[in-house]
Protein backbone atom coordinates (compact mmCIF):
# COMPACT_ATOMS: atom_id res chain seq x y z
CA UNK A 1 0.00 0.00 0.00
CA UNK A 2 1.82 3.44 -0.88
CA UNK A 3 2.56 5.52 2.34
CA UNK A 4 -0.20 8.12 0.75
CA UNK A 5 -2.88 6.10 1.15
CA UNK A 6 -2.22 5.18 4.49
CA UNK A 7 -1.14 8.82 5.60
CA UNK A 8 -4.89 9.61 4.13
CA UNK A 9 -6.59 6.64 6.18
CA UNK A 10 -5.00 7.65 9.53
CA UNK A 11 -6.01 11.24 9.14
CA UNK A 12 -9.88 9.75 8.08
CA UNK A 13 -9.45 8.12 11.50
CA UNK A 14 -8.24 10.76 13.33
CA UNK A 15 -10.91 13.09 11.78
CA UNK A 16 -13.44 10.44 12.76
CA UNK A 17 -12.54 10.23 16.76
CA UNK A 18 -12.78 13.92 16.63
CA UNK A 19 -16.15 14.31 15.78
CA UNK A 20 -17.29 11.15 17.94
CA UNK A 21 -15.95 13.41 20.64
CA UNK A 22 -17.46 16.32 19.26
CA UNK A 23 -20.62 14.94 19.01
CA UNK A 24 -20.69 13.29 22.73
CA UNK A 25 -19.43 16.45 24.22
CA UNK A 26 -22.51 18.10 22.55
CA UNK A 27 -24.69 15.44 23.46
CA UNK A 28 -23.70 15.51 27.38
CA UNK A 29 -23.87 19.39 27.53
CA UNK A 30 -27.14 18.83 26.12
CA UNK A 31 -28.56 16.14 28.63
CA UNK A 32 -27.07 18.41 31.54
CA UNK A 33 -29.08 21.38 30.14
CA UNK A 34 -32.45 19.69 29.82
CA UNK A 35 -31.67 18.26 32.97
CA UNK A 36 -33.49 20.79 35.84
CA UNK A 37 -31.44 21.59 38.76
CA UNK A 38 -32.44 20.89 42.74
CA UNK A 39 -33.72 24.39 43.14
CA UNK A 40 -35.67 24.65 39.75
CA UNK A 41 -37.71 21.40 40.98
CA UNK A 42 -38.08 23.40 44.76
CA UNK A 43 -39.54 26.19 42.53
CA UNK A 44 -41.82 24.06 40.75
CA UNK A 45 -43.09 22.24 43.95
CA UNK A 46 -43.65 25.69 45.71
CA UNK A 47 -45.30 26.93 43.12
CA UNK A 48 -47.49 23.97 42.87
CA UNK A 49 -48.27 24.05 46.38
CA UNK A 50 -49.09 27.83 46.48
CA UNK A 51 -51.71 26.97 43.51
CA UNK A 52 -52.97 23.93 45.48
CA UNK A 53 -53.45 25.98 48.46
CA UNK A 54 -55.29 28.63 46.27
CA UNK A 55 -57.72 26.05 44.69
CA UNK A 56 -58.77 24.93 48.11
CA UNK A 57 -59.19 28.31 49.60
CA UNK A 58 -61.68 28.87 46.56
CA UNK A 59 -63.23 25.52 47.25
CA UNK A 60 -63.89 26.59 50.90
CA UNK A 61 -65.10 29.98 49.91
CA UNK A 62 -67.29 28.32 47.38
CA UNK A 63 -68.58 25.78 50.46
CA UNK A 64 -69.16 28.73 52.87
CA UNK A 65 -70.88 30.77 50.16
CA UNK A 66 -73.28 27.60 49.50
CA UNK A 67 -73.72 27.49 53.16
CA UNK A 68 -75.19 30.95 53.37
CA UNK A 69 -77.17 30.50 50.58
CA UNK A 70 -78.70 27.25 52.15
CA UNK A 71 -79.24 29.12 55.81
CA UNK A 72 -81.33 32.24 53.79
CA UNK A 73 -83.19 29.89 51.96
CA UNK A 74 -84.23 27.79 55.11
CA UNK A 75 -84.74 31.16 56.67
CA UNK A 76 -87.34 32.73 54.02
CA UNK A 77 -88.97 29.65 54.06
CA UNK A 78 -89.24 29.50 57.68
CA UNK A 79 -90.25 33.41 57.98
CA UNK A 80 -93.14 32.56 54.97
CA UNK A 81 -94.08 29.99 57.27
CA UNK A 82 -94.79 31.63 60.28
CA UNK A 83 -96.15 34.66 58.50
CA UNK A 84 -98.63 32.35 56.81
CA UNK A 85 -99.83 30.95 60.27
CA UNK A 86 -99.71 34.66 61.52
CA UNK A 87 -101.93 34.92 58.91
CA UNK A 88 -104.00 32.01 59.14
CA UNK A 89 -104.49 32.47 63.12
CA UNK A 90 -104.94 35.97 62.58
CA UNK A 91 -108.00 34.89 59.94
CA UNK A 92 -108.99 31.99 62.09
CA UNK A 93 -109.06 34.75 65.37
CA UNK A 94 -111.34 36.79 63.26
CA UNK A 95 -113.56 34.34 61.99
CA UNK A 96 -114.30 32.95 65.79
CA UNK A 97 -114.63 37.10 66.69
CA UNK A 98 -116.69 37.30 63.86
CA UNK A 99 -118.96 34.36 64.78
CA UNK A 100 -119.42 34.80 68.34
CA UNK A 101 -122.44 35.23 70.01
CA UNK A 102 -123.41 39.00 70.88
CA UNK A 103 -125.48 39.70 73.98
CA UNK A 104 -128.99 40.41 73.65
CA UNK A 105 -130.44 43.94 73.76
CA UNK A 106 -133.73 44.51 76.08
CA UNK A 107 -135.19 42.40 78.77
CA UNK A 108 -134.29 38.53 78.07
CA UNK A 109 -134.45 35.11 79.66
CA UNK A 110 -130.85 34.24 80.17
CA UNK A 111 -131.51 30.65 80.57
CA UNK A 112 -133.86 30.48 77.70
CA UNK A 113 -131.34 32.34 75.45
CA UNK A 114 -128.54 30.40 76.84
CA UNK A 115 -130.46 27.24 75.34
CA UNK A 116 -129.14 24.34 78.12
CA UNK A 117 -130.92 22.50 80.34
CA UNK A 118 -132.34 23.80 83.79
CA UNK A 119 -130.32 21.70 85.60
CA UNK A 120 -127.04 23.27 83.87
CA UNK A 121 -128.24 26.68 84.43
CA UNK A 122 -128.59 25.95 88.20
CA UNK A 123 -124.59 24.25 87.94
CA UNK A 124 -123.81 27.72 86.22
CA UNK A 125 -125.17 29.95 88.54
CA UNK A 126 -123.77 28.38 91.23
CA UNK A 127 -120.24 27.96 89.75
CA UNK A 128 -120.19 32.10 89.25
CA UNK A 129 -120.83 32.50 92.77
CA UNK A 130 -118.49 30.81 94.22
CA UNK A 131 -115.96 32.20 91.67
CA UNK A 132 -117.10 35.30 92.59
CA UNK A 133 -116.56 34.33 96.57
CA UNK A 134 -113.20 32.92 95.65
CA UNK A 135 -112.14 36.18 93.46
CA UNK A 136 -113.18 38.33 96.67
CA UNK A 137 -115.87 40.37 94.65
CA UNK A 138 -117.52 43.04 96.44
CA UNK A 139 -120.69 42.48 96.13
CA UNK A 140 -122.01 45.59 97.54
CA UNK A 141 -120.46 47.57 95.08
CA UNK A 142 -121.65 48.32 91.62
CA UNK A 143 -121.26 45.68 89.04
CA UNK A 144 -119.18 48.36 86.36
CA UNK A 145 -116.82 49.20 89.74
CA UNK A 146 -115.95 45.50 89.90
CA UNK A 147 -112.25 45.19 89.07
CA UNK A 148 -111.40 43.52 85.69
CA UNK A 149 -109.07 41.34 86.49
CA UNK A 150 -111.31 39.75 88.72
CA UNK A 151 -113.67 39.13 86.70
CA UNK A 152 -111.52 37.82 84.26
CA UNK A 153 -110.62 35.08 86.59
CA UNK A 154 -114.06 34.75 87.35
CA UNK A 155 -114.87 34.11 83.71
CA UNK A 156 -112.23 31.98 82.77
CA UNK A 157 -112.59 29.56 86.04
CA UNK A 158 -116.77 29.24 84.50
CA UNK A 159 -115.12 28.68 81.22
CA UNK A 160 -113.23 25.71 82.65
CA UNK A 161 -116.24 24.09 84.08
CA UNK A 162 -118.86 25.30 81.01
CA UNK A 163 -116.66 25.15 77.77
CA UNK A 164 -120.20 26.75 75.85
CA UNK A 165 -119.53 29.70 77.21
CA UNK A 166 -116.54 30.37 75.21
CA UNK A 167 -118.89 31.06 72.20
CA UNK A 168 -120.59 34.05 73.85
CA UNK A 169 -118.33 37.69 72.93
CA UNK A 170 -116.94 38.61 76.26
CA UNK A 171 -118.44 36.14 78.15
CA UNK A 172 -121.38 37.77 78.57
CA UNK A 173 -123.72 35.18 80.40
CA UNK A 174 -121.12 35.52 82.56
CA UNK A 175 -121.13 39.16 83.78
CA UNK A 176 -124.83 38.74 83.69
CA UNK A 177 -125.54 36.25 86.76
CA UNK A 178 -123.03 38.17 88.53
CA UNK A 179 -124.42 41.31 87.95
CA UNK A 180 -128.17 39.52 88.76
CA UNK A 181 -126.26 37.81 92.08
CA UNK A 182 -124.72 41.27 93.29
CA UNK A 183 -127.79 43.02 92.57
CA UNK A 184 -129.75 40.18 94.49
CA UNK A 185 -127.62 40.28 97.52
CA UNK A 186 -127.72 44.07 97.83
CA UNK A 187 -131.62 43.99 97.25
CA UNK A 188 -131.76 41.14 100.42
CA UNK A 189 -129.66 43.01 102.38
CA UNK A 190 -131.94 46.38 101.79
CA UNK A 191 -135.34 44.63 102.65
CA UNK A 192 -133.74 42.90 105.57
CA UNK A 193 -132.49 46.53 107.09
CA UNK A 194 -136.00 47.65 106.30
CA UNK A 195 -137.49 44.83 108.33
CA UNK A 196 -135.12 45.58 110.69
CA UNK A 197 -136.29 49.22 111.43
CA UNK A 198 -139.92 48.10 110.86
CA UNK A 199 -139.77 45.64 113.89
CA UNK A 200 -137.66 47.90 115.48
CA UNK A 201 -140.23 51.29 115.11
CA UNK A 202 -143.09 48.51 116.08
CA UNK A 203 -141.40 47.59 119.20
CA UNK A 204 -140.46 51.52 120.27
CA UNK A 205 -144.50 52.12 119.82
CA UNK A 206 -145.28 49.38 121.85
CA UNK A 207 -142.83 50.46 124.46
CA UNK A 208 -144.42 53.92 124.11
CA UNK A 209 -148.13 53.07 124.34
CA UNK A 210 -146.85 50.41 127.65
CA UNK A 211 -146.21 53.56 129.61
Amino acid sequence: MPAGGSTAKVCQLKLIKHLIRVNEHYLETANKRSKPSRKDLEDIVAALKEQNAQLEQKNKNTVTQLREVQQQVTLLQQTGASSSQRDNSRNTGNSEVSNLIDKPGGKFNLEETLGIEHPEYLSLRRDVRTLMIQAQIDWTENFHRVDSQKMSMVCKGAIAKHPHLKKYKNTWPVAVIANTHMQGKRKHRSRTIKKYQAAHNQNTDSEGQGE
